[in-house]
Order: structure tokens, then C-alpha cells, then sequence
């Protein structure tokens, strides 16, 4: 058989989206779909193979069988977001049939399960078959379903969309996030094209566990990275952290704040869509995952800028959180075990076991509100045998103090402090961002512990990521950052060296 390299299908965009076509023949595309609904009505056995998607910058996708394949589209070519994205057989099963793979130099590639369409597009479009035999004979990239088997089986559908005159076409399972994310941005659902199992969603597990060390992510401020459409900086970083959830034994990862920038007027609300689509294959990792809210993630700035919102101000807009709850409740659900208010992220608790020991992160709202800050009090007095970590976007200055201001809100982070951090003998981490470049501080709590303050605001080129290694028989801290060597590249697996810090006699 005679495979194609992948990093020749990876350029380009679709000429036409009569691609149905035969010789001679026009053949308009399918009509668009129904409202999504889930397209099911009885059991079947499920297919055993996983597909993997990679989603390109530009929006397409490309379907594999071959993890090896999709590591070398982001490693080499810039595509990005791997997860599985529904099940289907690699070998000829009873009730399936196959399922071409097709690419071209200047298209987007694309599945199909008609050969005529496929001859069509070889034939007219340039297209070129993924994979064939010695004979030149095109060989599918894997079976699925032409017909519904029932409620063990999910629709996938191809999208469409127009860029500067020239057509891009992805495909999705009907009523995925992924099949959304298209649709809310302006892409034409043009109907079915084959069913599939759909995917195993089994969290990984921790290969680490027994060794005594286990690893924290932090991602600092990341607002601007959220402007644009091909930048890669939170997708590279999402990659990294795929690629070395193993190696670094990650088990929580928390963003300090600034997810977003705020740009509330923009159609479609283009920041969060982006932000939420980049951040989605970080659920496939099975770990908590912590969205801090800073100020650029409400509306209490003005679009793009510091200042403060130009429209109600920055008191009143500092609680308005809709967006951020509406895009990135999902994303958090994982180890989530207590929120301030009902069905909003701003004062979120989660917890998660890892070597041995328990542990309790809790994000707390810029400038808290009193209120806030006793929850988060009965919240730490409720779990005393867990370790905590603190996560909010302002607390340290950048000359290693605590904030004194509780600037636009209510309560400063002293308030915090002298309120919340030190009462309590289990809590061992606050992190933050916001200002300055990066900060750090050791206190001693009301009960003799050891209380480390982080912060890092590294609106940067390096996609910069803390990863905090903690050994709980050792009982320290090492904190490390990784980056890249440029602009929109890939994340380094050796970290920098700066803003290596250690810490012992944590007494986990």
C-alpha cells in the first residue's frame, strides 16, 4: 500500500462545494441539516478503531487512524487540537463501508464515503487519494457505517465555509462541541455522510502515581493571544501540555486569569470561541482544570485596551461574567466540588487526589467580594485534610507584595491574606498574575506553615507554562517555565532558565 506523507495534505483550501459532481454531471451538495439533534433509535456493537482529528488554524480538519501521523501535522505543519473524534473500524466489517481520505495540494482534506465523488475531485479538483495499493487502486482510510445503527452510533456530517473566495470543509459529529464551535461560527452544515461509534472519553490514566512527585500547571495571562484567529500561542501550549502529560506526571492545571480579552461587542464573540475551541482538547487530559477570572475576562475594561470600560465602568462591569461562565463552564466540570454562587465559575472549588494526599484549589474573583471570601473559608474549614492551593488574578505585586487595593472591586488581596490565607494550617499555594512580569513570596501562616506566592504575567512570544513539580515525601516545590524559541512555535520540553525558585519544608 502506497501512503501518502501527511505533510503533503496540509495545504490549501477547497475550490468548489459542487465537489459531488461526476464527470459532466452537476450535482448541487446535500441541503443543510435539520436543527442538531442527536440521530439515533436502537443498539449496536460499537467499532473498535479510533479517529483522530487535527484542526488546522484556518478551521479545516484532517481524520487519521495514525496517532504518528497527527503528531507530525502539529509537530511539522502547524495544525493543532488532536483528540479522537468518533470510532470506526480500519478493516471491512459486516454493515460498513469504506471511507476515503483525500487531500490536494490546494484543498482542504476531506472524507467520503462515495467513490464517485472521490474520482470526481481526482479528476477535476487535483485531489489525490490518502492511501493506495501497489496497483494504484485507492484504499480506504477506514470503514463506517453508510446507514443508522441506533443508539450506539453518532452522525458525521461535513461543514462548509467561504474564505476570501475559496471554500474550507471540515467534518464532525452532529451535536459534538467541535460540530457547535463550526456552526456558531458561520459555517453551512451540508448533511450527513457516514455514521460511526462514537468516542471513548476514558480519561488516561496516571502512569506516575506511587513515585512521591506529581506536577501543577499554571498558564499565565492570555488575553491578547486571543485576537487572532492564527495565532498559535495557546494552541501550542495545549499541544505541549498533551504531548508531556506523562512525562511530567501534570495532574491539575490552572489558569491564573485574562483568559480572554474582553471585546465584548465583537460578532460571535470571536475571543471566547477562540479561546474555547483552543482550550477543548485539554478535557481529553481527565484533569481539573481551573479558569481564574481577571479583569479582562469581565467587562470592566474597554475593548482591547487596560482602561476601564468606557460604557458602564469598570465598578459595575467587574461582575459581569456572562461570557466567561456561557463559554468555559464546561471546560472546569472535572473535580469541580463547590461554587459561591449557582452556575458561575467566578468562586469555584475543586478537588483531586495525587500521590498519596489530597488537594483543594480554589479561584477566587478579582478584588473579591467579602462575601466570596467567607465561602471560601468554610470551603478550606470543610476539607482540613487536604492540601490548598489559592488562585487569584491579582495578589502579588510586581515587586513581590501583596496588593493592597481592592482597586475597582471590594477586597484587596491583603484582605485576602490576613482573612483566608493565613487563618488556615493546610493552605500552601496562592497563585496570581496581572501585573508586573513575574513575583514571588514565602509567608508563615497563623499555625507555623509555609505559605508560597507565585506570580507571572508574560504576555509574551514564548507561549509561556509554569509546571510546579511538588514531591510530597520530600516535601518541596520546584517551579520551572517552559516556552518556545519564537513566535507562535512549538513549546520547548526543556524549560527555561529563568524563574527556576525551590522550596522546602512545605509539609505536605
Amino acid at each position: 500500500m502506497s501512503v501518502i506523507p501527511a505533510r503533503r495534505r496540509t495545504a490549501g483550501v477547497l475550490v468548489t462545494a459542487l465537489l459531488l459532481a461526476p464527470c459532466g454531471v452537476a450535482v448541487a451538495a446535500p441541503a443543510t441539516s435539520a436543527p442538531r439533534t442527536t440521530e439515533h433509535n436502537a443498539a449496536v456493537t460499537a467499532l473498535p478503531d479510533a479517529v483522530y482529528e487535527v484542526v488546522h488554524p484556518d478551521g479545516r480538519s484532517l481524520h487519521t487512524t495514525s496517532e504518528a501521523e497527527a503528531d507530525q501535522l502539529i509537530a511539522e505543519d502547524g495544525w493543532t487540537e488532536r483528540h479522537e473524534a468518533f470510532r470506526a473500524s480500519t478493516a471491512k466489517v459486516a454493515g460498513t463501508v469504506p471511507i476515503y481520505r483525500l487531500y490536494a495540494p490546494n484543498g482542504s482534506p476531506f472524507l467520503t464515503p462515495h467513490r464517485t465523488e472521490a474520482d470526481n475531485a481526482v479528476a477535476k479538483l487535483g485531489y489525490r487519494y490518502a492511501a493506495t495499493d501497489a496497483d494504484g487502486t485507492p484504499q480506504a482510510g477506514f470503514h463506517a457505517w453508510s446507514t443508522d445503527q441506533g443508539s450506539g452510533a453518532v452522525a458525521v456530517h461535513r461543514l462548509s465555509t467561504m474564505v476570501a473566495g475559496q471554500w474550507r470543509w471540515a467534518n464532525a459529529v452532529k451535536g459534538s462541541e467541535r460540530f457547535d464551535t463550526l456552526i456558531n461560527s458561520g459555517w453551512t452544515d451540508e448533511g450527513r455522510r457516514f455514521w460511526a461509534s462514537p468516542a471513548q472519553s476514558t480519561p488516561p490514566e496516571n502512569p506516575g502515581e506511587g513515585d512521591g512527585t506529581f506536577g501543577l500547571v499554571v498558564i499565565p495571562d492570555t488575553q491578547i493571544e486571543a485576537w487572532r484567529d492564527d495565532d498559535q500561542r495557546m494552541r501550542q501550549r495545549v499541544s505541549f501540555l498533551s504531548s508531556q502529560r506523562e512525562a511530567l506526571d501534570l495532574r491539575a492545571i490552572v489558569h491564573t486569569g485574562d483568559v480572554v480579552d474582553t471585546w465584548y461587542t465583537e460578532p460571535n464573540n470571536g475571543h471566547y470561541q477562540r479561546m474555547d475551541r483552543w482550550l477543548a482538547p485539554l478535557k481529553a487530559l481527565g484533569l481539573p482544570t481551573i479558569l481564574t477570572v481577571g479583569n479582562h475576562d469581565t467587562l470592566a475594561v474597554g475593548e482591547g485596551t487596560g482602561s476601564a470600560n468606557p460604557d458602564i465602568g469598570a465598578v459595575k462591569g467587574l461582575r459581569i461574567t456572562d461570557f466567561f461562565n456561557n463559554y468555559f463552564t464546561d471546560d472546569v466540570q472535572t473535580g469541580l466540588v463547590d461554587q459561591y454562587e449557582t452556575n458561575k465559575i467566578d468562586n469555584a472549588a475543586h478537588a483531586f487526589e495525587a500521590e498519596g494526599r489530597k488537594w483543594l484549589v480554589i479561584n477566587l474573583e478579582l478584588y473579591p467580594r467579602a462575601g466570596a471570601v467567607a465561602w471560601a473559608n468554610e470551603v478550606v474549614a470543610a476539607h482540613p485534610d487536604h492540601n490548598v492551593i489559592i488562585a487569584e488574578h491579582h495578589y502579588l505585586d510586581g515587586n513581590g507584595s501583596i496588593n493592597g487595593s481592592g482597586a475597582y472591586g471590594e477586597k484587596s488581596a491583603q484582605y485576602v491574606f490576613d482573612n483566608l490565607v493565613r487563618k488556615h494550617a493546610n493552605i500552601r499555594l496562592v497563585l496570581s498574575g496581572h501585573t508586573g512580569q513575574w513575583a514571588e513570596r514565602t509567608d508563615t501562616g497563623d499555625h507555623g506553615n509555609k505559605i508560597v506566592s507565585l506570580m507571572a504575567n508574560l504576555n509574551g512570544t514564548d507561549s509561556p507554562v509554569r509546571v510546579i513539580t511538588i514531591d510530597v515525601e520530600a516535601d518541596t516545590i520546584d517551579s520551572v517555565m517552559y516556552g518556545s524559541d519564537q513566535l507562535n512555535g512549538p513549546v520547548n520540553t526543556t524549560p527555561k532558565d529563568y524563574m527556576r525558585l525551590h522550596y522546602d519544608q512545605m509539609d505536605f
